[in-house]
Order: C-alpha cells, then structure tokens, then sequence
C-alpha cells in the first residue's frame, strides 16, 4: 500500500512560513490564518490565553516571524498528521504580559507555492515544553 501524499516538502521550509507571514501582514489574510473558525474559537474561549482573541494571536505570530524570531522546525510523529505532513513548525512568543513562559503558537504549511505559500495556525496556549 502507497504513502498519502503529504502537503508539505520533506525538508524544513520555515522560509515559506516566513513568507506567508509577510504576505498575511501585507492583507493577504488567507496566506497566514487559522485552520478553521473551531480552532480559532477553541484557542479564543481557552482560558489559560487569558482573554487574547483569534485574531490578537495570529498578529502576535505574524510579528514574531516578521522580526526574525525563531521558527522551530518539528517532524510531524503524531496520529494521524503524520500522514497529512512531514513537519509542523512551532514559537514561542516572549515578552507578552501574563505569558511569563510565553505564549506557544504552532503551524503548518498549506501551500508550499515559492511564490505564493500559505501557512495555517494550528493551535496556540502556554508553552508545556521546551
């Protein structure tokens, strides 16, 4: 039996993370958004985001890429995303008021176009690890 196609390439491309984050801050919003509307109510009503919206976490995200902050690059061992993509990409936003361990924000790739990639928001809450 064949391996599902993956969406992603299997090399680490927080490259094109950073590019859709450009593009997303550029008005693009399709290019760096959430997964879907229950993700982004799920990450709003999480009580330990202490009170940030959908939207206040995706501009945090876009701004810590934009300012050249670390992107950490993860192979995907997880059921069943493994099937779905080789790599998922993670942050951690530093220095935001109530967040002392900072706020941990995690993506993937959607579109891996050089010129026009898009990455989705996965999830987002206090960091557990790292």
């Amino acid at each position: 039996m064949s391996q599902p196609a993956r969406r992603d390439p299997p090399t680490c491309r927080e490259d094109l993370i950073r590019k859709a984050a450009t593009d997303g801050a550029a008005g693009f919003r399709s290019a760096f958004d959430w997964i879907n509307e229950r993700q982004e109510l799920l990450v709003a009503r999480r009580g330990e985001n202490r009170g940030l919206t959908a939207i206040e976490i995706r501009n945090l995200a876009e701004e810590w890429i934009l300012a050249g902050n670390d992107i950490k690059c993860v192979r995907e061992q997880r059921e069943p995303y493994k099937d779905d993509r080789h790599f998922h990409y993670d942050i951690i936003v530093k220095n935001l008021p109530d967040f002392p361990r900072g706020l941990y924000v995690e993506m993937d790739l959607e579109s891996c176009a050089e010129d026009n990639p898009s990455a989705r928001l996965l999830d987002a809450h206090p960091p557990t690890f790292y």
